[in-house]
């Protein structure tokens, strides 16, 4: 009798704790349901301010996003993976400008100094792009190529010129965490960009008369097929792109009719070709357009 007691009492605790691992399934299973991969990123409640920039963020799953919005007239900032290590691709040149500018300032160089851009200066550049010879430029030359056209076989000669290691200590100065440029890795985050746009909007980069001169060098980019497409055409931007295979970049500030902002978008594409590179442009467009609209309300 005692033994069929035990048996019972055996079966009734594995029944129990099946049923009991079954019901906290079926709970888990609605709570993921429930609880939305964007809701886990922190989605904005509904009628927040940032919650436009936010849903153009995450509109297509295949490019993955992290951005800074810092509206520098009432203070609000939005942000999203504002933390995460992406490839800089060109935006590494925003760090040459700001070394160069302050070398400038402490009389180390002038502008009007020269180097020299070799043949094999720029790797990512098709080889009819590049120097055929060697040839002398100017340091005021090789930034604004750098910066207004994003011109690789420059920007690698005053990148060597002004020495990897002090451009590096350059972003570690200016509280930069996550950026590095070379020799062997390009990284920065979002935050790290919308610190450097801020710095030189408020003058507070070097001096004021260093970011004033960098903030009109970066209203001169060229390369207007990323965030810029999303904003009116009469729109000033102050702002520096980076593209390599699968990142797409995209960081400045925006005078809008209301006042200025800042905003950076970096993208990561899950394919490494460049035909996808259309979805990551509409989602910065999407993005820059929403935060253009949110900033003028």
């Amino acid at each position: 009798m005692t033994e069929i007691v035990k048996n019972c009492v055996k079966v009734f605790n594995i029944n129990g704790l099946v049923l009991g691992s079954l019901f906290l399934a079926v709970v888990g299973f609605f709570v993921f349901h429930t609880i939305t991969h964007a809701e886990l990123l922190g989605r904005p409640k509904p009628g927040e301010e940032c919650s436009p920039i936010f849903e153009a963020a995450l509109q297509n799953p295949k490019v993955r996003v992290s951005y800074v919005y810092i509206d520098l007239v009432k203070g609000t900032r939005c942000e999203l993976r504002a933390d995460e290590s992406v490839a800089s691709a060109s935006l590494y040149k925003l760090l040459l400008m700001i070394e160069l500018h302050n070398r400038v300032e402490l009389g180390h160089n002038s502008f009007m100094d020269e180097i020299v851009v070799m043949p094999w200066h720029g790797e990512f550049t098709p080889e009819e792009d590049r120097y055929p010879v060697p040839t002398i430029v100017t340091l005021g030359e090789a930034i604004r190529s750098s910066v207004s056209w994003s011109s690789n076989p420059e920007a690698e000669a005053l990148h060597e010129y002004l020495g990897i290691e002090s451009v590096n200590q350059t972003a570690r100065n200016l509280g930069l965490e996550g950026t590095v440029a070379g020799p062997r890795y390009f990284q920065t985050t979002a935050r790290d960009q919308a610190l450097i746009f801020d710095k030189i909007y408020k003058s507070e980069l070097i001096s004021s008369n260093a970011s004033s001169s960098m903030l009109q060098l970066l209203l001169t980019q060229r390369i207007e097929d990323y965030m810029r497409m999303g904003l009116p055409p009469e729109v000033e931007v102050a702002h520096k792109t980076g593209l390599i295979l699968e990142y797409a970049n995209d960081a400045g500030v925006v005078y809008g009719e209301r006042g200025p902002f800042i905003l950076v978008i970096l993208t990561r594409r899950e394919d490494n070709s460049w035909s996808s590179f259309p979805m990551a442009q509409e989602v910065m467009t999407d993005l820059a357009r929403a935060a253009y609209s949110m900033h003028g309300r």
